[in-house]
């Protein structure tokens, strides 16, 4: 005897397998330190560890003619500014990720005017017009888990954008200062 296999219970069990395990939730990522020193010419670098990256400008250029020309400079340069309104920006960015983790709270009020036509059935049988107001207020609260860790990686996403603005407003800064040093030496 041949037995009939019905397409309902082969594709059911393997419908089910499908959803539930597209339901997991992802490993997390593990990274390992192992650094090979070989890759890098560590060797090469100085090992003082006084850097010309910690010393501020002033106490590089000594001369008052000079510091009043950068400090000007650096008072009314636009790409300054823009720098700076790019970090205003990113931080508040930054602070717009982090407040995802909160519940989200909506409220509002809705007003309806409603009045009943004389051509339906209950209007003719009346023959006059009812007028209703109708008041409602309805709230809404809601938050969302962070399960596969979306809004973590929003937030990692907004703070690397962040010291990156921070970073290019110094590179802005110091080549301005360079630049107004080296024309004041030239």
């Amino acid at each position: 005897m041949i037995k009939h296999f019905n397409i309902k219970t082969l594709l059911l069990p393997l419908i089910t397998f499908a959803v539930l395990s597209s339901c997991t939730a992802r490993q997390t990522y593990e990274r390992s330190n192992e650094v090979n020193e070989n890759l890098f010419r560590t060797d090469l670098l100085p090992k003082d560890s006084a850097s010309i990256a910690t010393v501020s400008w002033r106490e590089i250029f000594t001369d008052p003619v000079l510091q009043k020309h950068i400090t000007k400079g650096l008072e009314n340069n636009l790409d300054i500014r823009i720098a700076l309104q790019n970090i205003a920006s990113a931080e508040s960015y930054l602070k717009q990720s982090k407040a995802a983790y909160q519940p989200t709270l909506s409220v509002g009020p809705s007003y309806t005017f409603q009045t009943q036509s004389l051509n339906t059935q209950l209007g003719q049988l009346s023959g006059n017009r009812r007028y209703n107001n109708l008041f409602d207020l309805s709230g809404d609260i809601s938050w969302e888990a962070d399960i596969w860790g979306k809004m973590k990686a929003e937030e990692k996403a907004q703070l690397a954008q962040y010291l990156g603005t921070v970073a290019a407003h110094k590179a802005v800064k110091t080549d301005l200062v360079a630049a107004i040093a080296s024309g004041y030496y030239q």
